[in-house]
C-alpha cells in the first residue's frame, strides 16, 4: 500500500505543478482579454476543448471523468482571468508563461494568442 501511496503523491505533485502553470497562463490570458475588450467566457472554445478531450480519452469511462475535471478546471481558469492586475503579477505571469511555453514546445515565448 505504501508504494501505491508514494506513486499517488508523485502524480499529485506533478498535477499541482501543472495546475499552477495553467493558472499563470490563465492570468496572462485574462490580462490579454481585458486589454483587448474580449469577454472571459468563450463557449465555443470550451466546447471545442471538451469535445477534443472526450475524443482523445483512452476509454468512455475515463472520458466522463476527464470532461468533469476540465469543466471544473475551466471554471477555475475563468475565475483567474477575471482577477485584476495585482501589482506586477502580470509581469510574473508573462515570465511564467514564457517558461511554460518553452517547456511545452522546446522554444522561447510567443504571443499568447498564437496558439
Amino acid at each position: 500500500m505504501l508504494t501505491f501511496r508514494k506513486e499517488i503523491d508523485r502524480i499529485d505533485a506533478e498535477i499541482q505543478r501543472l495546475f499552477e502553470a495553467r493558472m499563470r497562463v490563465s492570468h496572462a490570458i485574462g490580462a490579454y482579454k481585458a486589454s483587448h475588450g474580449m469577454p472571459v467566457f468563450d463557449a465555443a472554445r470550451e466546447a471545442e476543448k471538451l469535445d477534443a478531450l472526450r475524443r482523445t480519452a483512452s476509454s468512455e469511462e475515463l472520458a466522463e471523468g476527464i470532461v468533469r475535471l476540465y469543466e471544473k478546471l475551466m471554471e477555475i481558469s475563468r475565475d483567474a482571468q477575471k482577477r485584476p492586475d495585482r501589482s506586477g503579477a502580470d509581469q510574473e505571469m508573462e515570465a511564467g508563461y514564457a517558461d511554460v511555453k518553452k517547456e511545452a514546445t522546446g522554444h522561447g515565448s510567443h504571443d499568447i494568442c498564437s496558439n
